[in-house]
């Protein structure tokens, strides 16, 4: 089994790959500081401080990416199976997201929202990626 997700590693086309991740960054901003900013910060009780300072901005950004990555290496091997395993794989992270709002949320309508918001852009992400795997 091993051999077999090394041999799907070595398969990646790398600048599909390098594509993926820096289309689905941007897809990122314009979800959560464009579309879905002020639902967002409502529902999961964010705030935006007065004045951005680098530090913690920086370390909010790389964690990002390297997440991107992560999830788009993932997406990118499952589909060197299946597209569809790949599919499922992102169907049962944005479920995972779904259980984990429950905790986080204090109304139904919230509930829906934060759905839409949340794993919503995760099935984006993995949407970008997967078919970007494919070409």
């Amino acid at each position: 089994m091993g051999e077999m997700v090394l041999e799907a590693i070595r398969g990646i086309n790398w600048l599909n790959y390098a594509l993926a991740v820096i289309i689905a960054f941007p897809t990122g901003a314009l979800w959560y500081a464009v579309l879905f900013m002020k639902p967002w910060m409502r529902i999961f009780h964010a705030t935006m401080p007065n004045q951005m300072k680098f530090g913690p901005w920086f370390r909010s950004f790389m964690i990002q990416l390297v997440t991107s990555m992560m999830l788009a290496l993932l997406v990118f091997i499952l589909a060197a199976f299946s597209p569809w395993l790949a599919f499922y794989g992102m169907l049962t992270i944005s479920a995972w997201q779904v259980c984990e709002m429950t905790f986080k949320v204090s109304t139904v309508k919230d509930f829906f929202m934060g759905m839409l918001i949340e794993p919503g852009y995760t099935l984006v992400a993995c949407g970008i990626f997967l078919l970007m795997s494919q070409l």
